[in-house]
């Protein structure tokens, strides 16, 4: 295999199962050498026999996040279409394009309310001038430096229909990411760090804790209080627990971050599985809540496991060799993954437990890329 060859294959990632379960939603990136860029692409397929997949959007600019309304009509993902990234929505029969956020920076990252009504998403301020563009840890940490540079994040509250956005959170000595709702949909958990630097950048990744956030009242409470990282919260089904990854440990110290959960409430948190010695990348709660499906980190794979919540039992879902930690589950217990390996790039499968198979077909990448009709934008001809 020659470079050429690597780069040849396009790369499926971000897998999203409809919420009838019908249709998988996923990204697509080819590369040119010739022009030396890449584009990345949203897709669609139909988990039926025989479907053929669909490309939804065609655009220099590049895609990511593509989450499904909640009612199955339209997906949502980011992109730079105008001179900031924004959310845009694509009609999922229509393929009829719109922008929803009107940010004047560009959105990081997004989430749907249970309802389909609204989004929570997260933009950085504008980046401040002068003496007060560096930003003062509390305790410094001298290994990596008492200052950093950058704009705070902070969360937004946007109305789908009407376009119009609300600021949630402000404030100089905080950064905020990672937001999830809870399930009635009035409360939404998040992440706090003190510098406006992202994750995997020291010594943020190890100042993180998680908040919540009362959309009627206003009222904040800090739920984690862990000297070592807090971060990636997920609510349960029933409303009653946030998951999240923790590594209970001096900010300094370099390990495994492990599975948590907590009450809204605060308190006390509890590891499931404290044996469990996978590099854990993602999770999600399974539909009623007993389990919670993981993918991790294994020597030089990437498996997915099913971990019960109550006994911390964890169980191999998906152990063949080769990289997949990229996977979404469905709230009707659908799941798809991508999966690669040496004689398969990228390819899907679904485990017959989580109801039925769902599969991207053909199961070579390069050949997912068919030429279909892009969308069009609002108001074009």
């Amino acid at each position: 295999m020659t470079f050429e060859d690597v780069l040849s294959v396009a790369v499926v990632r971000r897998p999203t199962v409809s919420p009838d379960g019908r249709s998988i939603a996923y990204l697509v990136t080819e590369r040119s050498l010739d022009d030396n860029r890449s584009q990345t692409d949203l897709w669609i397929v139909s988990t039926g026999e025989a479907s053929n997949p669909v490309r939804l959007s065609h655009d220099p600019a590049r895609e990511s996040a593509p989450p499904w309304s909640p009612d199955g009509n339209s997906l949502a993902f980011l992109s730079r279409r105008s001179d900031k990234t924004q959310v845009w929505l694509v009609d999922h029969e229509s393929r009829r394009l719109r922008q929803v956020t009107h940010s004047e920076t560009d959105v990081s990252s997004f989430v749907w309310s249970p309802d389909g009504g609204r989004m929570s998403y997260v933009a950085p301020d504008e980046l401040p001038t002068g003496d007060d563009v560096r930003i003062v840890l509390d305790p410094p940490l001298e290994k990596w430096g008492p200052t950093w540079r950058g704009a705070m994040h902070h969360l937004w509250l946007l109305d789908v229909e009407s376009g119009e956005s609300r600021r949630l959170t402000e404030g100089r000595d905080y950064s905020v990411s990672n937001p999830d709702w809870s399930p009635d949909g009035r409360r939404l958990a998040f992440v706090t760090r003190p510098t406006a630097q992202p994750y995997s950048n020291y010594p943020n990744d190890y100042l993180t804790d998680i908040w919540t956030l009362d959309l009627e009242t206003g009222e904040r409470l800090q739920i984690t209080e862990n000297p070592g990282p807090d971060r990636d919260p997920v609510w349960s089904p029933d409303g009653a627990q946030i998951a999240y990854l923790a590594r209970d440990a001096s900010p300094r110290v370099i390990g495994l971050l492990y599975l948590h959960v907590v009450s809204p409430g605060g308190g006390r948190p509890r590891i499931i599985a404290p044996d469990f010695q996978g590099s854990i990348l993602n999770f999600e709660w399974s539909p009623e809540g007993r389990e919670i499906l993981l993918a991790a980190g294994v020597g030089l794979d990437e498996h997915l496991y099913s971990v019960d919540v109550a006994s911390g039992e964890v169980i191999a879902v998906w152990n063949e060799k080769g990289t997949g930690g990229d996977f979404t589950l469905s709230r009707r217990g659908e799941i798809a993954i991508v999966r690669g390996n040496s004689s398969r790039p990228c390819s899907s499968i679904a485990d017959p437990r989580y109801l039925r198979a769902a599969t991207l077909r053909p199961e070579n990448c390069g050949s997912l890329n068919r030429e279909t009709t892009p969308p069009r934008a609002e108001g074009s001809n």
